[in-house]
């Protein structure tokens, strides 16, 4: 098994590293794109749910839309950051389940679910890359894709693994935390912890970087909706659907 990773990993064409833009870039700004529930692989029948169709086609187009929106009105940065809060696909398997093994309804193959999830996020962070001198990417486990959001994660970290402008933060446990300038950004999919315990968390993981911060946020998904809440320390934004 390790000798077949090894060659998955070396099997895989790396992207070479790029140089920036000749722009002013600023460093007191840091753009942050934060993606919702994308549930990129899932079907849905308008006449049938009273609402809207959805299916891979639709999840890609409306995530290219929107990162063509943001990053042109975007300004220039040394450092900017794009976030999947959780649940980038729908399923978490050939078995068309959640990782607890609920049944969903998915339009397509499992492989060409992940291929299309992965040439995605492979876009937006080359939209980013036209706007800020660097990009950090933070790929969280959701409770649809607790497999294959590391399964994504490992694919653009040997993607742009010659490329020292885009760093993919590791997916291993379900937080992530972001120090920039006198913010601290955790990421969580929010399916694991009420938010009010959240600043404790952040608290206690990052204590030396809580010290140093004043603003501090907690971004997660999982609800669909928006929403705010000021907790002691940190708000709390659940990024809608």
């Amino acid at each position: 098994m390790t000798e077949y990773a090894a060659g998955l990993k070396d099997s895989i064409a790396r992207i070479p590293a790029t140089k920036a833009k000749k722009l002013t870039y600023r460093s007191d700004l840091m753009p942050a794109v934060f993606i919702g529930d994308a549930h990129i692989g899932m079907r849905a029948h308008g006449k049938e749910t009273k609402h809207h169709n959805f299916d891979t086609e639709i999840a890609v187009a409306q995530l290219r839309d929107a990162i063509d929106y943001l990053t042109e009105r975007a300004e220039p940065a040394k450092v900017g950051l794009l976030v999947d809060v959780g649940d980038y696909t729908h399923a978490d398997s050939h078995s068309n389940m959640t990782t607890a093994g609920t049944p969903v309804d998915v339009d397509t193959r499992h492989r060409s679910t992940m291929y299309q999830a992965a040439k995605t996020m492979q876009y937006m962070i080359g939209k980013m890359l036209e706007k800020c001198e660097n990009v950090h990417v933070v790929i969280a486990r959701g409770n649809h894709n607790e497999n294959v959001a590391p399964a994504i994660e490992l694919m653009l970290t040997f993607f742009y693994e010659n490329e020292p402008r885009v760093n993919i933060l590791p997916t291993i446990g379900h937080y992530h935390y972001v120090e920039y300038g006198n913010w601290l950004i955790g990421v969580t999919h929010g399916n694991n912890q009420k938010a009010e315990a959240l600043a404790g968390s952040m608290a206690r993981d990052m204590s030396q970087a809580w010290g140093r911060t004043t603003h501090r946020l907690w971004a997660t998904g999982h609800y669909h909706k928006e929403a705010v809440k000021t907790l002691p320390g940190v708000k709390h934004k659940v990024f809608a659907a």
